[in-house]
């Protein structure tokens, strides 16, 4: 696995990708932060893999895409974000504005010409509480399958060996 170094001297920060230094702003921290998690986690990364990063500990909320925009979200639900950019709707924009047969990408002026729905703040709280609700549920009702396999499979038994199972234990 490669492993990258994010080295900073006097304000500035090296770029390993460009092979240069860079003036350390958020957003270039962010973005270097953002390429070391590519080049460790996910090799040659995809756009069609639909993979987006929130950064959780800079000093601005950021959500960066596989394509290396970085976007600030201070006028935006973070998590709203990334749902959005997941979402279908999304999705089916961006395909059709791929180039490259090798790597597909999206260039930043179309990615910023997409119709992005935006409700109002509060709406897009709501939204994210509904999906986190339906993906807890998902999460205890996936710890329950092993339970409930072991349970239909016992009773299956019964009911097709029902006393001759008896008799061989």
């Amino acid at each position: 696995m490669s492993t990258l170094k994010i080295k900073r001297e006097n304000g500035k920060i090296f770029c390993p990708l460009a092979d240069s230094w860079h003036i350390e702003t958020p957003e270039e921290k962010v973005r270097q932060e953002y390429i070391k998690i590519l080049v460790e986690n996910y090799g040659k990364l995809r756009p069609y893999l639909n993979k987006y990063w929130e950064n959780r500990s800079a000093t601005k909320n950021v959500v960066c895409s596989s394509e290396f925009f970085v976007f600030d979200t201070k006028n935006i639900n973070r998590i709203y974000f990334m749902e959005i950019l997941s979402s279908t709707i999304i999705q089916e924009q961006l395909t059709p504005l791929y180039s490259g047969a090798r790597m597909p990408r999206i260039n930043e002026s179309d990615f910023m010409g997409l119709k992005i729905p935006l409700p109002s703040p509060q709406k897009q709280q709501e939204i994210v509480d509904y999906i986190s609700e339906v993906r807890r549920k998902i999460a205890t009702l996936q710890l329950q399958i092993p339970l409930h396999s072991q349970r239909a499979k016992k009773e299956f038994e019964e009911a097709v060996f029902g006393e001759a199972q008896k008799r061989i234990y």
